[in-house]
């Protein structure tokens, strides 16, 4: 999310493929952060907030490869 401090934290994290844009975009917003932000304005406690929120909603909802749902 910080390699280019000029784009949004949205599209920073959505580059990384983990998860769609709107799914992103939602756990921006769960961990309480407007999706717009850039990423050099988020603080470390929010990030590690995020970054929790989005572990919890992959492995909700993301099947692992051993998984036989």
């Amino acid at each position: 999310a910080f390699c280019q401090r000029r784009k949004t934290l949205l599209n920073g994290l959505s580059a990384s493929g983990l998860l769609s844009k709107e799914k992103m975009s939602a756990c921006i917003q769960q961990a309480g952060l407007k999706p717009t932000i850039r990423a050099e304005r988020v603080s470390p406690d929010e990030f590690t907030h995020l970054t929790q929120v989005i572990d919890n909603y992959s492995k909700k909802y993301q099947a692992t490869p051993y998984s036989t749902k």
